[in-house]
């Protein structure tokens, strides 16, 4: 998929301004939370990292240059596209292995890159990434390393229909 390009998304109910915030490549999981135990400490304690805080500050810079004033407060859908770097052989790749050559790129696990950068948009984008209900994660094309992310607030489909048991929810 293009990252370009919206993601298809369920039918929606109504019209919500959708926000889209290009951010820098995410840190690793590994070095994201930093855990250590404090001299007298019975148990670890972990924290974020000094590199943790470093990209939480600049996805929140961004976000308020993109216009986020306020967390959303209702249930949010997230569509996210990881981009990793294209390595400079890449028309070589291209060439010798024309459909697996995306394989051989160093990238982010998905599941990783996603805790990373929901934690980093929470209290910004989302007050705490519980009001995710809809999440959407894919790598893109190599390019130009980063991040593309596109969030709403909507209404999910379960507080419009019947539930699982045939009953209207509250």
């Amino acid at each position: 998929a293009d990252p370009a390009q919206p993601m298809e998304a369920p039918e929606r109910t109504e019209m919500v301004a959708v926000i889209r915030l290009v951010l820098p490549y995410p840190v690793s999981t590994n070095r994201y939370w930093r855990t250590y135990q404090p001299r007298g400490f019975k148990a670890p304690v972990t924290t974020l990292s000094e590199e943790a805080k470093a990209y939480k500050r600049e996805v929140g810079l961004i976000a308020r240059a993109a216009g986020v004033r306020q967390p959303l407060q209702g249930f949010v859908r997230v569509s996210m596209w990881l981009v990793p770097h294209a390595p400079q052989d890449v028309a070589k790749r291209m060439r010798a292995q024309p459909q697996t050559w995306p394989l051989g790129v160093q990238s982010l696990d998905l599941g990783n890159c996603e805790k990373v950068v929901c934690d980093a948009l929470n209290g910004i984008a989302w007050g705490d990434d519980r009001q995710i209900e809809d999440l959407r994660i894919q790598r893109a094309p190599p390019g130009q390393k980063g991040l593309i992310v596109e969030f709403e607030e909507f209404v999910p489909a379960w507080l419009q229909a019947p539930d699982l048991f045939g009953e209207v929810a509250a």
